[in-house]
């Protein structure tokens, strides 16, 4: 089989999807991960768009990928290149090079005229007359929102659209997927109707293709484990049905604006339901929501206890810390520190939010640390008297549906008497957030 690797793509944004709090656009998939409706959860979209935590790859994407490239590249060229997860779907593909649309953007961005605020990564080189269609199509924008009148674009990309049925009325959209088990994971065509996907992609037909008399929605499965196995999923949508759909997609993305501007992940709704979908979530590990971390909860309130009760003094007295230590809420990005005074295991500051730290120790595990634990930069000289170390305890949970998740956490520790009191400077960790704005238009 030859290999196809995925080509670029016309008119990427170049920014986050959520920059200083404001929301600067959307795509069908975060509003699918974002939608609890769907099986989504708003606490683990706000880590990934509005913290920029990283999240976990698997292997499966890439077989997805490497699938998605090889029918762009059939249908595209006719040059037959599937691999034997696609090739079981051939009979049920357009015939290449007919009426299609292939990997097509729903919102063009122009590199010489950018998105304001926006920016837009480079692409390939576009024809002219590619381009002259580009330019003049309809562009997805959900209205209002507060943020101007502009609204929020809609980015995305739809794997085919099918023209060959236009003169009769009817325009498919189809979005391929790949999947272990199409009996455990394929969505019904009840489930496509409320799928974000459907109603942004047909919503861009509608707007593209108006008067016609069917926008129908499709999901090709391709079976990657076990039989090889194909199987179409299709949902049949009239205009106002995909005008009903739209409006739903527009009330979520509202919202999703909402929770863009809070300051902490402990404000907005965990779907506890959500966390074990898709292989578990990549942000289990410092969701106080998540079955692992309620879990290490109660396991830490239990050992504080235990050390509270073992080693309370007879007398109070203000705690203090050896010198050289400062509270993880003042740690700086780039620096490196260590728990213990002298220690070697470097801890690398990742992001602070209300009233913890989040840190990477040197094996790539999340540390979470109370604001005011002290900690002590890489190299610091080991004090003549011993210090007490902040034990981390690290217990492995198995979540109900299986994956196993390493949790780590430390007791609280003090603040050092000699430690800053003054707020940090804005932009620092524990720096209160700045007024978000979105940020300033530029002129065409």
């Amino acid at each position: 089989m030859k290999k196809v690797e995925e080509p670029e793509r016309y008119g990427r944004p170049a920014c986050h999807a959520v920059e200083d709090g404001v929301l600067q656009y959307v795509s069908p998939s975060q509003v699918k991960t974002f939608d609890t409706v769907t099986g989504g959860c708003k606490r683990a979209w706000y880590y990934d768009k509005v913290m920029h935590f990283p999240r976990r790859q698997f292997k499966s994407q890439d077989v997805g990928k490497a699938t998605h490239a090889s029918i762009e590249h059939y249908l595209t060229t006719g040059e037959n290149v599937l691999g034997p997860i696609a090739l079981v779907g051939i009979e049920h593909l357009p015939v290449p090079k007919s009426l299609l649309k292939i990997e097509w953007p729903i919102y063009f961005i122009r590199p010489e005229q950018p998105l304001p605020g926006l920016g837009v990564k480079a692409p390939p080189a576009i024809p002219p007359e590619l381009l002259r269609e580009l330019e003049e199509q309809p562009r997805l924008v959900v209205p209002g929102l507060g943020s101007g009148d502009e609204g929020i674009p809609v980015i995305g990309f739809v794997d085919l659209i099918d023209l060959n049925d236009l003169a009769r009325g009817r325009v498919v959209v189809i979005d391929h997927k790949t999947s272990s088990s199409i009996a455990r994971y394929a969505k019904t065509a009840k489930e496509l109707e409320k799928d974000p996907q459907s109603a942004a992609y047909l919503q861009f037909a509608r707007l593209k293709w108006p008067g016609m008399s069917v926008y129908e929605f499709r999901h090709y499965y391709y079976q990657t484990h076990g039989a090889r196995r194909f199987e179409p999923v299709v949902a049949p949508f009239n205009a106002g049905q995909v005008e009903a759909a739209w409006g739903r997609f527009c009330s979520t993305v509202h919202e999703m604006e909402e929770v863009a501007g809070m300051a902490n992940p402990t404000d907005v709704p965990a779907n506890d339901e959500a966390c074990g979908s898709y292989g578990g979530c990549s942000f289990a590990g410092m969701c106080p929501a998540s079955p692992g971390r309620r879990f290490h909860m109660s396991l830490m309130d239990r050992v504080k206890a235990l050390n509270t009760a073992a080693n309370a003094p007879e007398t109070t007295s203000a705690p203090t810390s050896a010198p050289g230590g400062i509270p993880v809420k003042n740690a700086q990005a780039g620096q490196k520190y260590t728990l213990a005074l002298g220690g070697a295991d470097p801890l690398e500051f990742m992001a602070y939010t209300l009233n913890f730290c989040i840190l990477q120790d040197a094996k790539g595990q999340v540390v979470r640390l109370p604001a005011d634990t002290a900690v002590y930069p890489l190299g610091t000289p080991a004090a003549p008297a011993p210090v007490a170390p902040i034990a981390p305890v690290t217990s492995t949970v198995v979540s109900p549906s299986g994956v196993k998740v390493v949790i780590t956490d430390v007791a609280e520790g003090v603040v050092p008497p000699d430690a800053a009191t003054t707020e940090p400077a804005p932009g620092t960790p524990g720096a209160a957030p700045a007024k978000r704005t979105r940020k300033p238009k530029a002129e065409a």
